[in-house]
C-alpha cells in the first residue's frame, strides 16, 4: 500500500512540475513578458509583478510567440 501511495505522490509532483506556470521576473520592465501555454495554443501567460497570469486569446485565434500577440492560425506559419 505504501508503494502505491508513494508512486501516486511521485506522479502528482511530476504533473505539478510539468504543468507549472512559467517563472516571471520579479518586477515589470518596460517591455511586457509573455510565455505560450504549452498545453493550449489559444492561451498564453503574461507576467505582472512577478506573477504569471493565464490569458485566453479571442475565439478563433492562437498565441503567436513571434509577434507576442494572438493571431490567426494561418498567420503563424
Amino acid at each position: 500500500m505504501r508503494r502505491v501511495l508513494a508512486s501516486l505522490l511521485a506522479v502528482c509532483v511530476l504533473v505539478a512540475v510539468v504543468t507549472a506556470a512559467p517563472t516571471c521576473p520579479q518586477y515589470d520592465g518596460s517591455t511586457p513578458v509573455f510565455f505560450p501555454d504549452e498545453n493550449d495554443s489559444s492561451s498564453f501567460y503574461e507576467c505582472s509583478n512577478g506573477r504569471s497570469v493565464h490569458m485566453a486569446c479571442p475565439t478563433g485565434t492562437v498565441w503567436n510567440s513571434n509577434i507576442n500577440t494572438c493571431d490567426w492560425p494561418q498567420s503563424r506559419k
